[in-house]
């Protein structure tokens, strides 16, 4: 299970997304389709314990996907910004 603390750990387990990627920190921004946290889009996180044990493997290697995705992203406009100030 994720390190989380026990009060979310339960709650987890109570609402049925105990076996969820979803870290309980949600940051979805303004025009974000995925939370940058867990990888999980609002729609996927809402209706997680309706998902079949093979359709949540899926979602898990999706999220997975665009949170590495998105930080190759972040990380290469960070270079190139970085290195338009220095030249």
């Amino acid at each position: 299970m994720k390190d989380l603390p026990v009060s979310k750990k339960v709650k987890q387990i109570i609402k049925g997304i105990w076996d969820s990627p979803c870290i309980e920190v949600c940051t979805y921004k303004k025009g974000d389709s995925y939370c940058k946290a867990c990888g999980l889009t609002r729609i996927e996180k809402k209706t997680w314990k309706y998902f079949s044990i093979e359709d949540k493997e899926k979602i898990k290697i999706i999220s997975t996907h665009r949170m590495n995705e998105s930080a190759q992203i972040e990380n290469e406009f960070m270079v190139e910004t970085l290195f338009t100030k220095i030249f």
